[in-house]
């Protein structure tokens, strides 16, 4: 998306996002962090990407949240 044709690029990017953090979502299960039973530096990475997705689309995880 940081690349040219941004605006055309936006809302098919954003159409297709309910479904990868589903993915990720379903990964996650019951479990607390992504890699094990404890914080490590995918959880980090992944903190990273998901805030970058709330900038761009704000309420992008409020179905996710609500979940935990």
């Amino acid at each position: 998306l940081c690349y040219m044709d941004f605006d055309v690029r936006k809302q098919p990017y954003l159409d297709a996002l309910p479904d990868v953090l589903k993915q990720f979502s379903d990964f996650l299960g019951t479990h607390t962090w992504f890699a094990g039973d404890n914080i490590s530096f995918v959880d980090f990475l992944l903190y990273e990407l998901f805030d970058q997705h709330l900038q761009l689309a704000p309420d992008c995880l409020k179905e996710y949240y609500a979940n935990r």
